[in-house]
């Protein structure tokens, strides 16, 4: 048997040998050895998982914290739908590889342990999450002249510092072109409502979610 699947191996080799400089010659579905026959089976099942899990919980991070402060949100989904995919994907090659290389019974108890963990991450994430929700405020500020308020660029962001607050709140272009223009063509008929949220763990720093104009009567 071990020969067998030894002259298998090198009928394998021969043949990507021949093929290495024709990329349409694994169009088919056939891949070089080296991917079809891995060395180490152990070695890189467990890569395809850790990356897998690895990154899919940077990127659920990054999802939540980016979910609640972009404008447009359609885009940024089903780019997350298909990255995602591709997680899912890494995970299931990682386990399917890792079943070749133990026996039934203790790929069972990595499975157990991989959806175990998984479950677990999941969860710690949720309460992260939730946890954080409670700590958001949100307050209004109303600016009647420009002397209560900076506004200010940094590496393509942009700001607006409430002197009174003594808070700084990043804000949209929009938003910022709403404080640029009342900043340099004041109106004294025309008062403006800042709507923005922060944390009270960071009370420095916050996102404007909206700005409200309103005429004088």
């Amino acid at each position: 048997m071990k020969n067998q699947n030894d002259d298998k191996n090198i009928e394998d080799i021969n043949e990507w040998m021949e093929h290495q400089y024709d990329p349409g010659h694994y169009l088919g579905g056939n891949v070089p050895p080296a991917y079809k026959n891995p060395a180490n089976k152990k070695a890189l099942g467990l890569l395809l998982l850790i990356m897998g899990l690895g990154v899919g919980i940077i990127y659920t991070i990054i999802f939540i914290k980016s979910l609640g402060e972009m404008d447009e949100k359609k885009g940024f989904i089903v780019f997350s739908i298909f990255a995602y995919s591709i997680f899912i994907l890494q995970i299931i090659g990682g386990i399917r590889t890792l079943s070749k290389a133990y026996s039934k019974e203790h790929f069972k108890r990595i499975k157990k342990r991989v959806i175990l963990s998984s479950a677990l991450i999941i969860i710690m994430i949720g309460i992260g999450t939730w946890s954080k929700e409670q700590f958001k405020l949100i307050k209004t500020f109303e600016v009647t002249n420009t002397n209560s308020f900076d506004i200010e660029e940094v590496q393509l962001k942009k700001y607006v510092y409430l002197k009174d607050k003594q808070i700084k709140l990043e804000c949209n272009e929009d938003n910022y072109g709403v404080l640029w223009e009342y900043k340099v063509v004041p109106n004294e008929n025309t008062k403006y409502i800042i709507t923005y949220q922060y944390y009270s763990f960071n009370h420095k720093k916050g996102t404007v979610l909206k700005i409200d104009k309103i005429k004088n009567e």
